[in-house]
């Protein structure tokens, strides 16, 4: 492969150090998420996994601890167990004993995302953040927005705030926003009493992805200043959804379900990072970013849309792995191109022996 012709995006001294980590390093992650259900109370317009409670697959406990267990022992396992969903807290049964399995395995963050249907009572909220405190949870994640206010009263956030702050444990109030629904929309819903009680207030864009397709015009989305030439090699999560199958990243290529990278219910999590680590594919995508398969596509003659016409890096990521064709095609061209290696590999060992026997 030509470094700089398949990946015009990289420049420079960029090209190098990138091809570097990708030829030298292994693949690290941030954190092990766990997808605990596909059900949500919920079913947000912007939701890109498009749950609600239509859906209600629950990830297999038992596979689940196991998989907590050996992930923390990893060298390439960050110290945070994240728990998510759909909405992870309308299985406590689950939850809880996978919070407690992270503490005792040595994760030292431990947290979680909800859109707090829980905390509608200032009596459930505190009942709720005590048992999170006695589990090890240390962090949650608050999804606040125009799309889920329509579906959960501000008081749900009011109350987790305050009695995550009573209980010790951070507090991250998450918006989303379009061009559209701003922060300022939402943030006004709240009791600034109460918002005073988050320990960071953060926002990103709505992701081109899941249910947002389908319900938002595309006009409606940001786009990354830097298009589609991110690379997600230092923020890398790996997302285990509950169905068990395993995934690099959590914002978006976990719903690509033709492209998971094994199951927790079969294989060993150490096994399945083992796999991932030497998928040439995977360390492409993640040390160069999806922008390097754009040639690969097109030169298989793939229809693919004009880079402007993406929003970021993830949406091109999405576009490319949730498709059957367009992962075939991608496949297709690392299977050949490792084939091709092999064959140069034993025309080289064959010239040597020829020319030792000739000797």
């Amino acid at each position: 492969m030509n470094i700089e012709q398949e990946n015009p995006h990289l420049l420079g001294e960029d090209i190098v150090y990138h091809y570097y980590r990708m030829q030298s390093e292994p693949i690290q992650y941030l954190s092990l998420g766990i997808e605990i259900t596909d059900k949500c109370n919920a079913k947000c317009d912007i939701c890109y996994q498009s749950a609600g409670i239509h859906n209600g697959h629950v990830i297999n406990v038992d596979a689940a601890k196991k998989c907590i267990r050996e992930a923390a022992k990893s060298p390439y396992m960050g110290t945070r167990f994240h728990a998510v969903g759909g909405e992870a807290f309308l299985y406590p049964k689950v939850l809880f004993p996978l919070f407690e399995e992270a503490k005792a395995s040595g994760f030292t963050e431990i947290s979680a995302t909800t859109n707090c249907f829980w905390a509608r009572t200032e009596k459930s909220a505190d009942a709720m953040c005590s048992k999170m405190k006695d589990a090890g949870v240390t962090l949650l994640e608050v999804s606040w927005d125009y799309w889920h206010a329509q579906h959960n009263p501000p008081e749900c956030i009011n109350n987790c705030l305050i009695y995550c702050r009573k209980y010790g444990i951070r507090t991250n109030l998450r918006f989303l926003t379009t061009k559209s629904h701003s922060i300022e929309e939402t943030l006004k819903m709240l009791d600034p009493f109460a918002v005073r009680h988050a320990s960071q207030i953060s926002s990103s864009y709505v992701l081109y992805s899941g249910r947002a397709i389908e319900m938002l015009p595309r006009e409606e989305f940001y786009s990354n200043i830097n298009g589609i030439s991110g690379i997600c090699v230092d923020a890398l999560v790996l997302t285990v959804n509950s169905y068990g199958e395993v995934y690099p990243c959590c914002a978006g290529f976990d719903t690509c379900r033709n492209c998971n990278f094994g199951n927790i219910n079969d294989s060993s999590i150490i096994d399945i990072m083992d796999d991932m680590n030497s998928d040439p594919m995977l360390r492409q995508l993640v040390f160069l970013g999806p922008k390097s398969y754009y040639k690969i596509l097109t030169d298989y003659g793939c229809k693919v849309p004009e880079e402007n016409k993406f929003t970021n890096h993830c949406d091109l990521c999405h576009f490319i792995f949730s498709n059957d064709e367009r992962v075939k095609i991608v496949r297709n061209h690392f299977d050949k191109l490792q084939q091709d290696s092999i064959e140069k590999a034993i025309a080289v060992l064959e010239k040597k022996l020829s020319a030792k026997v000739l000797e």
